[in-house]
């Protein structure tokens, strides 16, 4: 195994793509998701093999949500994502706070000990880190 890999990003574009053509929540788009599922599942299963999965941090998000075959809107459906994660340093909890989007790449770079640029909109999730949570006076995405 390669010696300094610290960071590795993922992304399943199928229950996108789906979602798009048949519909959110269509049978086509939880048939895809499920491909996915399967998917992370290989790479779970890969980390375990590799003594990897104690030592990793994973975090389990969606870029967007949607309504029939679109997004974009301030509509709930689109506003909401899952936002999950686990691992190496995680409190496993249900999160009291609201999270954002652009929280996800803040919640990286601190657990990766690298700063975080003030330009950032987005803020660790300390409260997964069972640390405090930092109050924010203004919503990101809208």
């Amino acid at each position: 195994m390669k010696q300094g890999f610290g960071l590795m990003f993922v992304h399943f574009p199928n229950g996108d793509l789906a979602g798009h053509d048949h519909g959110w929540m269509s049978r086509q788009q939880l048939r895809a998701y499920g491909t996915d599922d399967e998917s992370f599942g290989y790479l779970l299963d890969t980390l375990k093999s590799l003594n990897l999965y104690e030592s990793t941090l994973i975090i389990i998000t969606a870029d967007h949500g949607g309504h029939d075959t679109t997004h974009g809107t301030d509509m709930f459906e689109d506003m909401t994502i899952p936002w999950i994660a686990f691992g190496t340093g995680v409190q496993p909890k249900i999160l009291t706070t609201q999270v954002h989007t652009t929280d996800t790449a803040a919640t990286a770079a601190f657990a990766l000990g690298l700063p975080i640029p003030p330009e950032w909109d987005g803020v660790p999730v300390y409260e997964a880190f069972g640390l405090p949570v930092e109050e924010r006076e203004w919503p990101v995405c809208q």
